[in-house]
Order: structure tokens, then C-alpha cells, then sequence
């Protein structure tokens, strides 16, 4: 019975202070979460869900933020029906082909990525510096 009530007890106090700990905020110090590098070492369905989601937030945030639809029509367009192993591999393969921006913030280097390979979706010169200045705020 001892074993029992110190196992209940225990558990009581696990349980309050995670509720304590749940109340607490969470601080973002960064304005990213990945570098390349972490990217890279990521297992191939987890990079899949990671690309999607950040193209996903590109475009909820560029709506958010009042972006007008024509800045944005062009990346929208572009992975309409793509699957998460094709957005991936587009990833993919633009860090291959920049491995000296391995060290960069991931979220830029997927924007970068897509600016690449949806050139046909493009339309205007002001609409690529637009896009392009995204990926020149990134440090080296």
C-alpha cells in the first residue's frame, strides 16, 4: 500500500507541474528553426511535411500580411497538385546545387528553391525582385 500511495502521489506532482509548465510562455529567439544542414540530415518523409509546410505558410503568410494575389499567384500556381516528395525533392535538389548556403535559415532556402524551379509561373520582373529579396536578407 506505501508503494502505491507514493506511486499516486508522484504521479499528482508530475501532473501539476506539468500544468504549471503548459502556463508558461513560449519564447522564439529565432526567426527559423532549421539551417540547411539540419535539413539535410532530416529522414525523407520528414523533409516532405517540413517543405510543405513552410511553402504553406509562404503563402498563408503573404495573404496575411496583404500581399496582393498577383505577388503570390505565381508559387500558388506553381505547386498546385505537387505532392510533399516532390516539393521536397525540388528542395532537395537546390541545396545540391548551393552547397554554400547550407548554413543559411531553411525557410529561405526553401523560398529560394521555389523561386527557382517555378520559373514559368513568374510573370514580371517586379514580382521576381519581390520574391528574390526574401533570400538576399539571408546570412552567410
Amino acid at each position: 500500500m506505501p508503494r502505491a500511495l507514493a506511486a499516486v502521489l508522484l504521479l499528482s506532482a508530475l501532473v501539476a507541474a506539468g500544468l504549471a509548465a503548459q502556463k508558461e510562455p513560449v519564447e522564439v529567439k529565432v526567426s527559423f528553426f532549421l539551417h540547411g544542414t539540419d535539413y539535410l540530415k532530416l529522414p525523407e518523409v520528414a523533409k516532405g511535411a517540413y517543405v510543405t509546410g513552410v511553402v504553406d505558410g509562404l503563402l498563408d503568410a503573404r495573404a496575411a500580411f496583404g500581399a496582393p494575389k498577383k505577388r503570390t499567384a505565381w508559387l500558388e500556381d506553381c505547386v498546385v497538385g505537387m505532392s510533399s516528395e516532390q516539393l521536397a525533392a525540388i528542395v532537395d535538389k537546390y541545396l545540391r546545387e548551393h552547397p554554400e548556403e547550407w548554413n543559411w535559415p531553411m525557410n529561405g532556402l526553401v523560398d529560394a528553391a521555389m523561386f527557382d524551379a517555378c520559373r514559368a509561373y513568374r510573370k514580371t520582373e517586379r514580382v521576381q525582385r519581390g520574391v528574390r529579396g526574401l533570400r538576399d536578407t539571408n546570412p552567410r
